[in-house]
């Protein structure tokens, strides 16, 4: 199992500032609000979005030679939506 740090160290994903100012304005809102269960699911879904969807095709190209990374990837992503499903699910 051999891991590229050169390679990690190159990655530069991209979030357009329009959707960091709305994730933090609703994030706020919702903290004010007491609504803590809605600001935890909006982080998990702008994390989701911005490495799994948004950024995709850059971390593909990158992680493409690499099966150990290409597989964390993966299971970073299903964590994040078993997380994401519990943090709606919770009563409280």
């Amino acid at each position: 199992m051999d891991i590229d740090y050169e390679a990690l160290r190159k990655i530069t994903l991209v979030v357009p500032l329009w959707q960091v100012m709305l994730f933090f304005f609703v994030t706020a809102v919702t903290m004010l609000f007491g609504y803590v269960r809605f600001a935890i699911s909006a982080s998990f879904i702008a994390v989701l979005y911005w490495v799994f969807i948004y950024n995709r095709p850059i971390l593909v190209k990158h992680f493409s030679s690499s099966t150990f990374l290409m597989g964390a990837y993966l299971v970073v992503g299903v964590i994040l939506v078993f997380c994401l499903l519990i943090s709606l699910f919770i009563k409280g």
